[in-house]
């Protein structure tokens, strides 16, 4: 099961069949018309996502590279390409040192058998013993809201936290640092940025969300995960 559908799993599912009607009333177009408008953003959305994803991968994975200072020179396309690069060249030496003994992995694939749970990660940076300094998960969209507009909270147990693309994402690379950690392999701080078209518009580092700590968040999860597997139900 994929880290992207249990991290969904807490959050309260969008009723499309409500709400699609109520739309297509009052802008006077038909049901039919408001569903299809609503899957072309989504998938114009991951599309975006994707080409700002292949270009930091493209960047990063030329950093040990003769043609390094040449990739990061290209101007790319997209204002989330150039907001990350101009974010990367102002964080060198704080996001992790540019020089060995550091090894950098894109777009690394993990997972944890025994609770059926993989995803992959965006960027690790890591020593030469294996200990992951920083986590890295880029994001993008329209929208990166810290507090939810509504009053709306995610599910148990959860259910104390801000239904929001900060907590979300937590949860996210939560799970990450959930099946490192299960590796046992340390980690040092795991990241959210997100990529707006004005720019980077959040930084989260070694961050608390509704009054928890990371690390607790990461212990929640391990438990509520285990106990729905010795209950004999899915993760999700």
């Amino acid at each position: 099961i994929s880290v992207s559908r249990v991290r969904d799993s807490f959050k309260t599912p969008f009723d499309a069949a409500k709400w699609a009607p109520l739309k297509a009333q009052e802008r006077g177009i038909t049901t039919a018309d408001i569903l299809q408008e609503w899957e072309d953003k989504k998938n114009a959305a991951t599309a975006r996502g994707n080409l700002v994803h292949d270009y930091i991968g493209d960047v990063l994975t030329a950093a040990y590279t003769p043609d390094f200072q040449g990739v990061l020179a290209f101007e790319p396309e997209l204002p989330e390409q150039r907001a990350w690069r101009d974010w990367y060249q102002r964080s060198t030496g704080t996001v992790a040192p540019l020089i060995k003994p550091y090894a950098l992995a894109v777009e690394v694939i993990i997972g944890d058998r025994e609770l059926g749970l993989d995803g992959t990660v965006d960027a690790v940076f890591t020593d030469t013993d294996g200990t992951i300094l920083q986590l890295w998960d880029w994001k993008t969209g329209s929208k990166f809201e810290t507090m939810s507009k509504w009053s709306r909270y995610l599910l148990p147990p959860f259910n104390y936290l801000d239904e929001c693309e900060l907590s979300t994402y937590t949860l996210q690379v939560a799970l990450y640092s959930l099946i490192l950690r299960r590796a046992g392999i340390k980690i040092e701080e795991a990241n959210i940025l997100h990529l707006g078209k004005q720019g980077v518009s959040g930084t989260f580092r070694r961050h608390r969300v509704g009054g928890t700590d990371f690390e607790e968040i990461v212990t929640i999860l391990e438990r509520h995960l285990l106990e729905r597997q010795a209950k004999g139900l899915p993760i999700v």
